[in-house]
């Protein structure tokens, strides 16, 4: 809560010094009450990326995320502000972040997606795909929109967002009645610069409303999933 705003929000750095981890700075506060900045946040290199998923961009909740970058004298300067550029009311953009080098991945899993000639599919979900120098230096252009090739209405695709080198992850735990599921993605497939869609990965054991993809990471070749309210464990972990 910031100057009487509830639930405003911020982040918080914390740099190691030695064997302490002392705080270096914060970011925020957020522009008005119940914006919820830090929602997501994610690091890379000297890079800071801080989700604010209700912020009131051209509409109620549509959601923002916040680059920064760490000043040669110490603390973080706000570089830009990003929005998606067809974000719509209660799309809640920036409810996950993964920040890796110049590309950065921002999830909004309350984007309705159209369908011909169905219409709108309710929170599908996206992602969309930012580049550090799109547009000029520090721009963070958007590079492109990502949907789920099988996307449905409520699959909240984009709840959960990973990035390493050329491959990405994107949660979609609404999927499949809330089984859940989670779609990886190549750069360069399709085109330079292009994101295709390369597999989707479904959870063993994992049961309805279970939401395999609640949570995802990505290091190399090795993806992890989270199905945070699935009662059934498939693996005994030693």
């Amino acid at each position: 809560d910031i100057s009487g705003n509830d639930n405003t929000g911020a982040a918080y750095v914390f740099p190691r010094r030695g064997n302490t981890w002392g705080p270096e700075g914060g970011v925020g506060p957020g522009e008005g009450t119940h914006e919820r900045l830090g929602t997501a946040v994610s690091m890379s290199g000297g890079r800071v990326a801080v989700g604010d998923p209700r912020a009131d961009v051209g509409g109620p909740d549509r959601g923002s995320v916040w680059i920064l970058q760490r000043a040669t004298t110490g603390g973080y300067r706000l570089v830009k502000i990003l929005t998606a550029s067809n974000g719509d009311d209660y799309d809640h953009f920036g409810s996950s972040v993964a920040l890796d080098q110049d590309t950065l991945v921002v999830g909004s899993p309350e984007a309705d997606v159209y369908h011909f000639p169905a219409g709108d599919e309710t929170d599908q979900g996206r992602a969309y795909v930012f580049s550090r120098n799109r547009g000029g230096a520090d721009a963070w252009g958007e590079l492109e929109k990502l949907t789920a090739s099988d996307g449905e209405e409520l699959d909240r695709f984009g709840c959960a967002v990973g990035i390493s080198g050329d491959m990405l992850v994107v949660g979609a735990n609404g999927d499949d009645s809330r089984t859940g599921g989670a779609y990886v993605f190549a750069r360069n497939r399709g085109g330079k610069d292009d994101w295709g869609q390369v597999g989707k990965l479904v959870g063993s054991g994992v049961e309805t409303n279970g939401q395999f993809g609640t949570s995802v990471s990505i290091s190399g070749d090795t993806v992890v999933v989270g199905a945070h309210t699935n009662s059934v464990s498939p693996y005994n972990l030693q």
